[in-house]
């Protein structure tokens, strides 16, 4: 089995963030460290939730160049396209539908150690 070692410039989360969280917090957090390890410069980030709303991504801590962020500090949210797309889905199982892209860690400004 082969190792992949490149940089990854798009992840596909779908719902499972919805019972992971309820669940295991700190394995949703583990996961999203993993994924801003791996991201490359313009990564994007899909997913979907059975809720209305998700508030428990935002609030995530990851750590950056030894700097500790929340995950809200690092997307860049594309709302009005994600309303769009989710408005045509033909299912409708989903009650929200999200859109990011990963901000360069150069851009972020004002983080704790």
């Amino acid at each position: 089995m082969s190792k992949h070692e490149q940089p990854i410039s798009r992840f596909v989360l779908l719902d499972h963030m919805d019972w992971l969280y309820s669940r295991y917090p700190e394995l949703l957090a583990s996961e999203w460290q993993s994924i801003v390890n791996r991201a490359s410069t313009n990564s994007r980030v899909l997913w979907r939730s059975a809720a209305l709303d998700v508030d428990f991504v935002d609030p995530l801590r990851v750590s950056i160049e030894g700097k500790t962020v929340s995950l809200g500090e690092l997307l860049n949210y594309h709302s009005d396209l994600a309303t769009d797309l989710h408005s045509r889905d033909r299912v409708h199982t989903y009650g929200s539908f999200y859109i990011a892209d990963l901000a360069a860690t150069s851009n972020i400004t004002g983080v704790a150690a």
